[in-house]
């Protein structure tokens, strides 16, 4: 557990970055994309209520759509995987 992005970085210095993986909370999500160069987001195709969402990256000009599944349906759920990629020209904040 850390409690700033100092530490973090300090921790995270320790794995290979293909190893590392941010699994939510809103919030903690929100604080680490920008720090992100590759998002794995599973597009949900019900309508659930909910009082937050994860951000929509086709409407950011810097993530890239660069694969998308199938459509595939478990019982009354709705789903496909995708993959973005963050863009050259946008860099994360800590390079």
């Amino acid at each position: 557990m850390v409690s700033s992005f100092e530490e973090l970085d300090r921790e995270l210095d320790k794995y290979n970055p293909e190893d590392v993986f941010v699994i939510g909370g809103e919030s903690v999500y929100r604080q680490l994309l920008p720090r992100c160069e590759k998002a794995y987001v599973t597009k949900v195709r019900n309508d659930f209520p909910a009082d937050t969402w994860f951000p929509n990256l086709d409407d950011l000009a810097e993530w890239e759509l660069v694969c998308e599944g199938e459509e595939q349906v478990y019982q009354d759920l709705r789903f496909k995987f995708t993959e973005y990629n963050r863009q050259k020209s946008f860099p994360n904040p800590k390079g």
